[in-house]
């Protein structure tokens, strides 16, 4: 068995992923690491040429876009290593650290999935790569702005862990899906990511799993990687009605699911609202037709119908 399965998820990636693997091999023992592809449908020739430059990666053709937990639960299918990276086509590396994060795992079995430092393009730090639970609060002081204007309060600023040095191993509540390392036990413990997530929040959801199986989420300062950001979705589609879909169908999936095992609560209730409201008015910006389906369907996630995701545009 091989240490560590590297699972990337494909669609139409080009040159990116190829980037993204080029630095994989210049800054890491790649040959020491099982590298599965798992493209979901591309039509652009980027699985065949993963495998002329890299013959030693496995491609799985998954046949369409299954989403990136439905990608990244395909590929854990076939990993065979005891740590799994779940890595963005997006990444680049820019130092070695891999190791450093592994021996990590390996001294404290209490770790069941880390994160490390994740860098903008420009160089600056993501702060999405270790995040407090989106709970209603939590996501209202971030929504509001509130956050933004008292970024050190442990309370408002929750959500980025304000006033938390960069420089810092912390225990957190979730860390990016761009770059998570977990052990592949704690994944399994976990059922591994959820498919009714098709873009975005299902790293929450896993990490929030790993918790609940008894596992600790740590973010590990052990290493820098860059993230460029939007390999498989294009600017346009990341900004305008195809991103406001899925990041609003995600998070009323993620508060559906907890408000069912809360049992309810007029909170719960408010968040939808307040969410449903911030679509409609997106909606608008974006001339988005499908609004009337969209808000149907989500209005059945909020009462409990929670179906799997599809690749809505």
């Amino acid at each position: 068995m091989v240490e560590c399965s590297v699972i990337i998820v494909n669609w139409n990636g080009g040159e990116t992923i190829l980037n993204c693997l080029r630095s994989l091999h210049r800054f890491e023992k790649a040959g020491a690491l099982e590298i599965i592809i798992s493209d979901n449908g591309s039509t652009d020739g980027s699985p065949s040429a993963i495998e002329k430059e890299f013959p030693a990666a496995r491609v799985l053709r998954n046949g369409h876009n299954h989403g990136f937990a439905g990608g990244v639960n395909r590929g854990l299918a076939h990993a065979t290593g005891k740590y799994a990276l779940i890595l963005n086509p997006d990444m680049e590396f820019i130092e070695p650290g891999l190791e450093k994060l592994l021996g990590t795992l390996d001294a404290d079995p209490a770790i069941g999935l880390c994160g490390c430092v994740v860098l903008n393009a420009d160089g600056s730090f993501m702060k999405q790569c270790r995040r407090g639970y989106p709970d209603p609060l939590t996501a209202l002081y971030k929504v509001t702005g509130l956050s933004a204007l008292f970024p050190q309060s442990a309370a408002m600023a929750k959500y980025f862990y304000g006033g938390a040095p960069e420089d810092a191993p912390l225990a957190v509540d979730a860390v990016s899906g761009s770059f998570m390392l977990a052990r592949r036990d704690a994944l399994k413990k976990a059922g591994g990511l959820g498919e009714e997530y098709f873009m975005y929040v299902e790293d929450v959801d896993i990490c929030k799993k790993v918790r609940q199986a008894g596992y600790r989420v740590m973010y590990l300062p052990l290493m820098k990687i860059m993230h460029h950001g939007g390999a498989c979705v294009g600017k346009r589609e990341r900004r305008g009605a195809f991103y406001h879909y899925h990041m609003t169908r995600s998070h009323i999936v993620l508060y559906a699911k907890d408000r069912m095992v809360a049992g309810g609560g007029i909170g719960w209730h408010i968040a939808f609202a307040l969410i449903l409201l911030r679509y409609a008015l997106l909606s608008l910006i974006h001339f988005n037709m499908k609004f009337p389906a969209h808000v149907a369907e989500f209005f059945a996630i909020h009462a409990g119908n929670i179906g799997p995701a599809r690749h809505e545009t």
